[in-house]
């Protein structure tokens, strides 16, 4: 079951898809570059950008990301609450025209 879904198309910084994200303006932040090496693998969801970040505020890491071009995808998904209640959470995942850049970046920093 599946809820809203908004896409990161519709925000990019100007000139976001014209240029190149290089390593060091994109992987300064330890978090940034932990989320950025996840997403390159698979979705992941808020609970596990946070753990994945170690920081508390895995949306705002993920804004980052899409202020630096990334195309970071969010789902939002309906589930129940611990208390049966209706509630939804976040899943994001990378463009896949982004994965192989990502990769690519990785490699450069080993």
């Amino acid at each position: 079951m599946t809820g809203q879904r908004k896409s990161a198309a519709g925000w990019e910084p100007e000139g976001a898809l014209q240029t190149n994200v290089h390593a060091d303006s994109t992987l300064k932040s330890p978090k940034q570059a932990r989320v950025l090496a996840a997403l390159a693998w698979r979705p992941i969801t808020r609970k596990e950008c946070d753990a994945i970040a170690r920081a508390s505020n895995g949306p705002d890491v993920v804004f980052k990301l899409r202020g630096h071009g990334w195309r970071v995808e969010t789902e939002l998904v309906d589930c129940r609450d611990f208390d049966g209640r209706q509630s939804r959470y976040a899943r994001y995942w990378l463009h896949d025209a982004d994965k192989p850049r990502v990769r690519a970046l990785l490699r450069e920093v080993e």
